[in-house]
């Protein structure tokens, strides 16, 4: 029998089953992992039909590789989508004929952003000047983050985390990081906000979410928008032989404003200028003619304006009371008072009473010289009705910011008499945080109440 053995021509290409090939990675995939498999046929026969599989071109930097008997490619380097996002490596499928024949495939690999870029801000510090008294949604500046990851992994929204001072003052767009104002803004409040802005990424899910911080630091400049405020008492007591060139008393006034805006000059605006002067940088007000000692009192107006460019002016009222003998009659010497924290101005306090020796029909006036804590000098924070002797307060007062015990210096005296007659008595009130209203002790007939007293005026005179 004869036998006739065919044998194979190598005749035929591989041959891939797609004319191309399009696979989506993520950036973050891992070094090693399989990107993608390509296989071809090949109708012949024997090593003719045996596939060798290779990277023929565009494989950038050599980022992947392939099986060469198996066709699976594999990624070599690390992928960035921002570097690079698109590659389109060029697959051959060689047999191993001889001659050997091949054919080829592109395979297109898109890579898919991965969030794994924070925002980023601008480096350096962001410092922002504004003007007090800006209107409420007025624009203040506009911060801005990037972030180089593509649809929402780079989409930013911005938000203020944190203000001090505290008061939320300032408020941001979400979407363009714009800074306008929320509330009044102040100076004399504070002339420095900081903020900390904070852009984050929309990536999903939520706990994939990269951010950012900024601080942001905001001057506020001043103007002049407030009035210079007295501070010393309205009223005090010289007595009539007092030399002349010495100093009766300093008016005080103070002004909030910063500069000049908050610079005060004082002036003696009616009274009696022969008798009196007025420096006015130091306030101090002194004798320049001798007192009339059969006069009761003496009243002046003073002036205090600030340097500005838009000038601002208050007035107050000087009573300079003569110090008199066999003056009212106080229905005790020393009034104490507990009074609640936090009553608004205008809360009545006490009512003192005096009359006059010679008969009730003797005409009584109060007046408040002096107010002290801690042996100091604290300012107008009681007033007294001059007719009715009742003391009220002119300020809300806090414990923690002031003090817990305040003496009040007032004199009484007639005004239909001849010569001066005065009186002195003082108020202690104490301040309390609980309690309802106040509470006047007559005298000393609390003995708890009367030891504190003591121990109290047993400091002051200390200081």
């Amino acid at each position: 029998m004869l036998s006739i053995s065919i044998l194979d021509e190598n005749d035929n290409s591989p041959s891939f089953p797609k004319s191309s090939l399009s696979v989506d990675v993520l950036e973050n995939m891992r070094i090693g992992e399989l990107v993608a498999s390509v296989t071809a046929t090949d109708s012949d026969s024997g090593q003719n039909a045996d596939i060798t599989y290779s990277i023929t071109a565009t494989n950038n930097h050599g980022t992947f590789s392939i099986s060469p008997n198996t066709g699976s490619i594999f990624l070599v380097k690390k992928l960035d989508y921002e570097t690079q996002s698109f590659y389109k490596l060029n697959i051959t499928a060689k047999d191993n004929g001889r001659p050997p024949r091949s054919s080829s495939i592109p395979v297109v690999i898109h890579v898919r952003d991965f969030n794994d870029n924070p925002p980023i801000f601008t480096p350096g510090d962001i410092f922002k000047s504004i003007a007090e008294n800006l209107p409420i949604s007025a624009s203040v500046m506009t911060i801005t983050a990037h972030d180089t990851d593509a649809d929402i992994n780079g989409e930013l929204e911005y938000s203020i985390v944190q203000q001090i001072p505290r008061g939320s003052h300032f408020t941001i767009d979400p979407s363009t990081g714009l800074i306008y104002t929320n509330r009044e803004i102040d100076r004399e409040f504070s002339n420095l906000f900081e903020l900390t802005v904070k852009a984050t990424d929309q990536a999903v899910p939520a706990e994939f979410r990269r951010f950012a911080l900024k601080n942001v630091t905001i001057w506020v400049t001043d103007q002049n928008d407030n009035v210079p405020s007295f501070v010393s008492q309205n009223a005090l007591v010289a007595e009539p032989n007092i030399v002349i060139g010495s100093i009766l008393t300093t008016v005080v006034a103070f002004d909030p404003d910063d500069g000049a805006n908050g610079e005060v000059e004082y002036e003696l605006v009616e009274g009696d200028s022969d008798t009196f002067i007025m420096d006015r940088y130091s306030g101090d007000i002194r004798l320049a003619s001798q007192l009339v000692p059969s006069r009761l009192m003496y009243t002046l107006a003073v002036s205090a304006t600030d340097h500005g460019t838009d000038r601002k002016t208050s007035r107050t009222e000087l009573t300079i009371l003569l110090q008199g003998m066999d003056g009212p009659v106080f229905s005790q010497p020393k009034y104490i008072t507990i009074l609640k924290e936090g009553q608004p101005p205008g809360t009545s306090v006490i009512s003192l009473d005096a009359s006059s020796p010679r008969g009730s029909a003797s005409r009584v006036e109060y007046f408040i010289v002096a107010v002290r804590s801690g042996g100091k000098a604290v300012g107008r924070l009681f007033t007294i009705g001059r007719n009715t002797g009742v003391i009220q307060t002119a300020a809300e007062l806090d414990r923690e910011k002031g003090s817990d015990l305040y003496l009040v210096d007032v004199y009484a005296i007639e005004t239909d008499a001849s010569q001066p007659r005065t009186q002195r008595a003082e108020s202690l009130n104490f301040l309390t945080p609980g309690g309802d209203g106040f509470t006047s002790t007559p005298g000393c007939r609390s003995r708890s109440l009367h030891s504190e007293t003591r121990e109290r005026e047993n400091l002051e005179e200390a200081n």
